[in-house]
């Protein structure tokens, strides 16, 4: 009821959105394995499949598109949960974009902020020849809840609605503000691209945070943890709902 999401609730008006999609896991990795392969994670031994050394050669979707380019972007480091050797195990010729790899510098543990890693992969992508696949993970909605002050951004101080509405504080409710807001710059830049117009966008959660007045002892059964968006735009292609 707040409206913390104006540029994502825009985008997904004009998408396939599906409200009842859930992960099977609480892991970040686990939730990049369950997206990639359409298995879910079910590992504990490495806590994550990307972990997994025998997760190589594996029969992923993106493979088939034998005449794309692909690309991975992380803000921070690709050795984070081994994910970018998991990409490199399971698809030839990956592109991989990590820190020292930007012009933007790091402002956290997880590398660039979720604006910059948007922008310089449209940057890189508007400048293909050929068709691509691209997988962008964003983490500024992750502690410890670190974004740069840019043009357009309007920073929102923290009151009890937010509170009631399940923020915790003043930090995370603009972390996940700015994460809104980087989606909208992005989709806004690629609007302008050759590319948009040929390109489908899904946009999906890893995975919940939960919220203060809701509590996590349930296990598998505290199903806001695991309950996350899903929408497939395309208005170029006219894949919409």
């Amino acid at each position: 009821p707040l409206n913390p999401t104006p540029y994502f609730d825009e985008i997904a008006r004009k998408s396939i959105i599906f409200t009842n999609f859930y992960v099977p896991k609480f892991s970040t990795a686990g939730s990049v394995f369950s997206a990639m392969t359409g298995l879910p994670d079910v590992a504990t031994v490495n806590k994550t499949s990307t972990n997994d050394p025998f997760s190589f050669k594996q029969h992923l979707l993106i493979n088939d598109l034998q005449d794309y380019n692909k690309h991975f972007f992380i803000g921070g480091s690709a050795n984070w949960a081994d994910i970018g050797g998991f990409f490199r195990r399971n698809i030839e010729g990956i592109s991989i974009h990590e820190e020292g790899s930007y012009k933007a510098n790091s402002i956290n543990a997880w590398g660039i902020s979720d604006y910059d890693l948007l922008l310089e992969a449209h940057h890189i992508l508007k400048l293909e020849k050929q068709p691509f696949i691209s997988v962008m993970l964003t983490a500024g909605n992750h502690s410890p809840f670190t974004f740069p002050m840019i043009d357009g951004f309007i920073h929102t101080p923290f009151t009890e609605d937010y509170q009631n509405n399940g923020f915790s504080n003043e930090a995370e409710l603009n972390a996940f503000k700015f994460m809104d807001f980087s989606i909208g710059e992005f989709i806004k830049a690629a609007k302008k691209a050759k590319y948009f117009n040929n390109t489908i966008f899904i946009l999906l959660g890893d995975h919940g945070m939960g919220h203060p007045n809701e509590s996590p002892s349930q296990g598998a059964l505290s199903l806001n943890y695991y309950h996350v968006p899903l929408i497939i735009y395309s208005p170029g292609l006219k894949i919409e709902y």
